[in-house]
């Protein structure tokens, strides 16, 4: 009841870390001398995170009014849509649009801080018959455990990303050299070695993959446009198989 409110503490009816936030709210609507509004999200234990949308009017004498609108419905879609904006919505892992600004900040970084970056564009050899063969369903649940066994082989830095249907690409940071690029890339094609079961039917698949070493000195299209190349040259030697090209500046 309102009159129970009356003359009690902000924190004695809010949280503690909540009524911290919303004393600076008041606070800067009364410096101000107008109107503010703030989002502000909160979790309680056993429900899942509520956000309020909080909007404080001063009216002087050092007092405000506040309002507050429960908003969490519109803050859970503004997520999800964020997050599909940057993610594969069938593995989970980054997008083309996440890739590529992913690679754009290694490759800044590994010329300003002198590290070896590496990226890979790799595609499922004759995907399309699997879908053929055994349905979408199939060809989804294949896809997916092909991302989990990527990713199982490489170090949790990197980021792994679908550029489309079968084909993906592997950001890759802090390199020692050539030869452990090649290491990484031989335990991804090593996991391809065993089947993939999906409730009756077992399927196996090999891949080919475009490999770029760099030290930051290439720009990130030509770095795609190399690593792309670099596949496809794979496939027409038979598949199964990788190509590296090391783009390193002597010193």
């Amino acid at each position: 009841p309102q009159e129970e409110l009356v003359g009690k503490l902000l924190t004695e009816i809010v949280p503690v870390e909540e009524s911290k936030g919303l004393h600076k709210l008041f606070m800067k609507a009364l410096t101000l001398g107008h109107s503010v509004k703030e989002t502000v999200s909160a979790e309680y234990p056993g429900s899942a995170p509520i956000a309020y949308e909080n909007t404080v009017v001063p009216f002087g004498n050092d007092l405000v009014f506040a309002t507050y609108r429960d908003v969490s419905e519109s803050a859970t879609e503004r997520n999800r849509l964020l997050w599909l904006s940057e993610h594969d919505a069938l593995t989970g892992i980054a997008n083309r649009s996440k890739l590529q600004v992913s690679l754009e900040e290694t490759v800044r970084r590994a010329r300003k801080e002198g590290f070896l970056a590496g990226f890979v564009f790799i595609d499922i050899d004759h995907f399309k018959t699997v879908n053929d063969t055994y349905g979408h369903e199939t060809g989804d649940d294949l896809l997916i455990n092909f991302v989990k066994r990527v990713r199982n082989s490489l170090p949790e830095s990197a980021l792994v990303a679908r550029i489309s249907g079968d084909e993906f690409a592997v950001v890759l940071e802090g390199l020692r050299g050539e030869a452990h690029l090649r290491e990484l890339l031989d335990e991804i094609f090593s996991s391809m070695q065993r089947p993939f079961r999906r409730g009756e039917i077992e399927t196996s698949i090999t891949c080919s993959a475009g490999c770029v070493l760099t030290d930051g000195t290439v720009n990130p299209d030509e770095i795609i446009r190399i690593a792309d190349r670099g596949m496809y040259q794979a496939k027409n030697e038979g598949r199964n198989r990788y190509l590296v090209e090391s783009i390193v500046e002597l010193t």
